[in-house]
């Protein structure tokens, strides 16, 4: 059996799920996955689509429109699997992404290819309706500008056409609603932004969620226009080279405004006594509302502060030890994909709300630096943390202008920690008693049990190849799923999960599958799929 027939019948068991759940969208989500798995399974997104000239050409990691099937249904699937405020959200995307297939079949070669995008457009106009339809057409329109940035501009050549799908449906599925609760959040955002909750826990959750929004705002958005704007007028100055400066003021325009994004979406406390001086001085509420959250868990901090140190040094001296061959291989990879998981584990259950927003701020300066070292490539600072990241980074960095690796193990922990962090009412996500949902582990699992056991065990150790075209072995994945069933049942006793020992081991089996399937950005992917699994299942 070849891969794609492998993740076609994921995505069939996928669509499965979705329809038994009975979640609200659902039904749309389940219909895209089985358009999704029949192109795949039937190889009609293997070939190119036609070319369009060179002036608009799209640059991908990979030719064609690698892993679009995939990357159609992740988005849906988190909304579907989600839940939240808005119900036609996940209905919505899924209809966005139908019409996606729909473009990208419509160009391709084949006649059965271009008669399944012609059912997958009449099909959303039947079950969605003209409603459905239109929003369906307006997202996919988001979605398609975002997508052609990307590719285009931004970052060509660093991503596969569904990695790029998942990022520019993720921004065109979540900016819309943060934009309009910027803009009037007592009328759009309901209780959660008129109204503080009476649990402290609840409120700590709602003020990280709002302080994350903005950071996010600030490191994808805010920040690279502020760097751009400095560094072309230093250029045009004709000066000396002024990366960092033009770095530290972007950081710091970009930082200041995602504490206003927050002071606005959120009511933030009074600052205590031993703060008081600082907010005469008018510094933001949110600001001083995470310094007390520091203050109150300045062990945590200690403890990452030593924690990294001590994993830093360990990762240095093994790849002093064995030389390049080690330095260079993923098995140093892998063990910074379960130095971070320790690093997090404590502080998600000790300090939920602490741990989103350091998150998001370890995203800001990640973004700066990447930045910084994109600017100048050859100076100090750009050379500095090439040094820094060379170690870590894949052939996926070395096809693009960007280093994605440690961008996306950041995103792949933090996302399902941000995810259920903002369902923090009603009963949801942080108010359960101060535990989060089990599936805002889904990234510790994925990244720090199944991927790094895969590896750890399949390299070493692989004979038999799951597939043909995968150097996925049985042994690597028997071991990723005895990780992942280990990790979930010990994470069990702490979280918001009623499911029983049975049912988690057979959600490791698909998170281990998942990994064995995919070949995209699994730091991601893999992590996502499996937090919409433990939703469904759990």
């Amino acid at each position: 059996m070849k891969r794609a027939g492998a993740e076609a019948g994921v995505l069939l068991l996928g669509a499965l799920a979705l329809l038994l759940a009975d979640r609200p969208g659902g039904g749309l989500s389940a219909a895209l996955t089985l358009a999704a798995a029949g192109a795949e399974g039937l190889g009609l997104l293997e070939a190119p689509p036609a070319p369009r000239g060179g002036s608009v050409a799209l640059r991908f990691r990979r030719p064609g429109l690698s892993g679009l099937s995939a990357g159609l249904v992740l988005v849906p699937w988190v909304l579907a699997a989600r839940g939240g405020g808005d119900p036609a959200a996940a209905s919505r995307a899924s209809g966005a992404s139908l019409l996606g297939l729909a473009l990208a079949l419509a160009f391709s070669p084949q006649a059965l290819a271009r008669s399944v995008a012609a059912a997958c457009t009449l099909g959303l106009l039947g079950f969605g309706g003209l409603h459905t339809f239109a929003a369906s057409a307006w997202e996919a329109g988001l979605v398609l500008v975002a997508l052609a940035a990307a590719a285009r501009l931004a970052a060509p050549g660093s991503f596969t056409a569904g990695e790029a799908w998942v990022l520019a449906q993720g921004a065109a599925s979540f900016a819309p609603p943060l934009a309009a609760a910027a803009l009037s959040p007592a009328s759009v955002g309901g209780e959660e932004w008129s109204s503080v909750p009476t649990d402290p826990l609840a409120a700590d959750a709602l003020r990280a969620a709002a302080l994350v929004r903005g950071l996010l705002v600030a490191a994808f958005v805010l920040l690279p226009g502020f760097f751009t704007l400095g560094w072309c007028a230093s250029s045009a100055g004709r000066g000396p080279r002024t990366a960092p400066a033009c770095a530290a003021a972007a950081l710091l325009l970009s930082g200041a405004a995602a504490l206003l994004l927050a002071d606005r979406l959120a009511t933030f406390p009074t600052p205590p006594s031993a703060l008081a001086p600082l907010s005469d001085l008018g510094v933001p509420g949110p600001f001083l509302w995470f310094l007390s959250l520091l203050a109150e868990h300045a062990w945590l901090l200690l403890f990452w502060v030593a924690a990294l140190g001590a994993g830093l040094t360990g990762q240095a001296l093994l790849s002093r030890r064995f030389g390049a061959g080690l330095g260079g291989s993923i098995f140093l990879r892998k063990n910074f994909h379960l130095l971070a998981a320790l690093l997090f584990l404590p502080a998600h259950f000790s300090a939920p709300a602490l741990l989103s927003v350091a998150l998001a701020g370890a995203l800001l300066l990640f973004v700066a630096g990447e930045c910084l070292r994109l600017a100048e490539p050859a100076g100090f600072a750009g050379a500095a943390l090439n040094g820094l990241f060379v170690a870590y980074l894949d052939e996926r960095d070395a096809r693009g202008r960007l280093c994605i690796s440690h961008l996306s193990l950041l995103l792949g922990m933090a996302v399902p920690v941000w995810l259920e962090g903002s369902l923090a009412q009603s009963g949801e996500g942080a108010v359960g008693g101060g535990h989060l949902h089990l599936a805002a582990c889904a990234g510790y699992v994925a990244l720090g049990a199944v991927d790094v056991a895969g590896v750890f065990v399949g390299k070493p150790w692989g004979r038999r190849k799951l597939f043909q075209d995968c150097p996925k072995s049985v042994e690597g994945t028997s071991a990723a799923a005895l990780a992942a069933a280990t990790a979930l049942i010990g994470l069990q006793r702490s979280c918001l999960c009623r499911a029983g020992p049975v049912r988690l081991a057979g959600v490791a089996l698909v998170g281990a599958t998942f990994e064995a399937v995919t070949d995209q950005m699994d730091n991601i992917f893999v992590p996502l799929q499996l937090y919409c699994v433990l939703k469904v299942m759990c």
